[in-house]
């Protein structure tokens, strides 16, 4: 099968993070370039749902009505898992975000987008920069392998990986919700336990082994670990250059399918960050 790189998911020679080129690519059908994926029916299904919902919607940025848009779907291949769609043109968000000279218009679209979704009652769990093109006054929402989410409030929804993705390009005063405000623990949270085995993100369960955490934790201190990952890629500015550990640490989970080791590495780096941060909830740590 010939492959083609999707060009729109580069720039300047960087990879947006979290990119598997062995599992997207793009082909000619004689007229037009065509997005090929391996993915689930449920992107199939999301896609369509979503259309229905989200098609059409817009959003003003300075004043500039733009349009979203789901990419057409061509053909799917249930037995190859193989998913055809329309090919999007256009800018990466994320290398937006990057870019300190159109970092403000990237953030405005970022946050308008969430607060669209928000309004339409709509969890979208693969909600990120990297999933969003732009393309004049059109944005094209990518990535619904995963689906739509059912949550209990919009705080849960952020919690689950959203707001790590949300707030990996965006300053934290540029946001709509601070992190003490989304993992901030409630009531009915105080005693609930959490069984380590159940967790299922690798970075997490990884980070509370490190923390010499066996079997259980409690919820509070279950966030607290989310939100070390959520202060170790914190962006930050150095002499006007913007800087994103996001990046950095992506690269150490790069060969995480061949390589046992890469959530327990990628997890002591983020320890170290927050080390070096004062984390208090990490500051005993000694390794």
């Amino acid at each position: 099968m010939d492959k083609r790189t999707v060009l729109n998911n580069f720039n300047d020679g960087m990879k947006i993070t979290s990119y598997d080129e062995k599992k997207v690519w793009i082909k000619d059908d004689g007229q037009n370039h065509l997005f090929c994926k391996y993915t689930t029916s449920t992107e199939v299904e999301t896609n369509s749902m979503l259309s229905q919902s989200v098609l059409g919607q817009t959003i003003s940025v300075s004043g500039v009505e733009h349009k979203i848009y789901l990419p057409r779907i061509y053909d799917w291949d249930d037995e190859k898992r193989i998913l055809t769609m329309e090919y999007c043109k256009g800018k990466n968000l994320e290398f937006i975000l990057r870019n300190k000279d159109t970092y403000n218009y990237g953030v405005t679209v970022l946050n308008k987008l969430l607060t669209l979704f928000i309004e339409l009652g709509i969890y979208w769990i693969d909600f990120a920069p990297r999933n969003v093109l732009i393309e004049e006054n059109k944005v094209c929402i990518v990535d619904f392998e995963k689906g739509i989410g059912y949550y209990n409030g919009i705080k849960q929804y952020l919690r689950n990986h959203v707001y790590e993705e949300y707030g990996s390009f965006s300053f934290i005063e540029d946001r709509m919700f601070t992190p003490d405000e989304v993992f901030e623990l409630g009531q009915d949270e105080e005693n609930k336990d959490v069984y380590i085995p159940s967790i299922g993100p690798k970075r997490i369960k990884a980070m509370a082994k490190l923390l010499g955490y066996d079997k259980h934790l409690s919820q509070r201190e279950f966030l607290q670990i989310i939100k070390t990952f959520i202060i170790a890629e914190q962006p930050t500015i150095n002499n006007g250059i913007f800087i994103f550990p996001r990046v950095y640490l992506e690269q150490i989970l790069k060969d995480k399918n061949t390589n046992p080791s890469a959530f327990d590495n990628y997890a002591l780096e983020v320890l170290k960050i927050n080390i070096e941060k004062g984390n208090q909830f990490v500051k005993e740590y000694k390794r």
